[in-house]
């Protein structure tokens, strides 16, 4: 009886705060709905679509940046900043920081404090992926993997990148993961690991949050996929199709 005083007591405190599951991660479907994933991996929560039409995108806890047709955005969820880029761009976030690569021509622009603003960078080369921490840029091209301050232009550091296979994307420390000949590569400078057999059907990837990156496989469905000791690790999003999808050398809920 206390048990259940004490439950309805602190339920108007509960409502009072709004309290909320974590934030996993957001990602655009097949469909152009753009969501985002509350919760814990064994109880995430699609929302419902926060933008549409949208080719790829991504969010943190600050914001919102994805891009549908020639047109980024990112969103504080008060205010929106828009930037025309070629399709196809390639975002990344870092707390209160945005950065997106244009394919077209390969500029780099980041958003701070309210505004777009052109990077003096320039990379050479396709964009394949690209990571933000710390102010800098990690970008692995077709060629090499360049880590760029984004405010002054200035090259930290460049390494050759490793062979990439049909679907390649940088961690969030810098490392690569890619797929080779149906194998799934850890790559660091000058050598990668074979990790194992990869999910079969993967046509891309891209992040999720620092942890997890999202597989989009030829069925339409996304997996979230991680690498933990040395191991794949992997599951459906939420209302994801798993029709005519497998996996292996992965686990999967």
């Amino acid at each position: 009886m206390r048990s259940c005083l004490f439950l309805l007591s602190i339920a108007p405190l509960c409502a009072q705060f709004d309290v909320q599951p974590p934030l996993f991660g957001c990602y655009a479907g097949a469909d152009g709905h753009f969501r985002r994933f509350q919760g814990v991996r064994a109880s995430l929560v699609a929302s419902a679509p926060i933008a549409e039409s949208v080719e790829s995108g991504l969010c943190n806890a600050s914001l919102s940046l994805f891009q549908a047709g020639t047109e980024v955005t990112v969103s504080t969820g008060d205010t929106t900043h828009r930037l025309e880029l070629a399709e196809g761009a390639r975002m990344a976030l870092d707390g209160q920081m945005a950065v997106a690569a244009d394919p077209a021509s390969g500029a780099l622009h980041y958003w701070s404090d309210g505004a777009w603003n052109l990077s003096p960078a320039r990379v050479e080369g396709g964009f394949v992926s690209l990571r933000l921490a710390g102010g800098k840029a990690f970008v692995l091209t077709t060629e090499q993997v360049i880590a760029i301050d984004v405010v002054s232009g200035a090259v930290f550091s460049s390494f050759r990148a490793p062979r990439l296979g049909i679907a390649a994307s940088l961690l969030a420390d810098g490392s690569i993961i890619t797929i080779v000949e149906e194998r799934l590569l850890h790559c660091n400078e000058g050598a990668c690991a074979d990790v194992s057999a990869a999910p079969a059907g993967i046509t891309s990837l891209s992040p999720l949050n620092d942890q997890w990156l999202a597989a989009r496989l030829e069925s339409g469905a996304v997996l979230a996929v991680r690498l933990e000791n040395g191991q794949v690790d992997s599951f459906y999003l939420p209302g994801s199709s798993q029709a005519g999808s497998s996996q292996a050398g992965s686990s999967q809920e």
